[in-house]
């Protein structure tokens, strides 16, 4: 699942894949800024309101993925 639009204004959206259990939101230095746990899969808009580098790890039954955004 990629973030979308990428780079953003502080808004963007991910397709989370169905089998997703949990979506973290990271800066660059490590620090969580969100923590979602989900309990289906959808199209979900997320807000980040200082500008920089962002990782997303989606965490799933099978694995973990993650995912950069730019906030611009």
């Amino acid at each position: 699942a990629r973030p979308y639009p990428n780079p953003s204004n502080g808004s963007f959206t991910l397709d989370v894949p169905k089998n997703t259990r949990t979506v973290s939101i990271t800066d660059a230095q490590g620090r969580e800024q969100q923590h979602i746990p989900l309990q289906t899969a959808r199209p979900c808009t997320f807000r980040i309101g200082a500008p920089g580098i962002y990782f997303i790890t989606l965490i799933s039954d099978t694995g973990r993925s993650v995912e950069r955004v730019v906030v611009e």
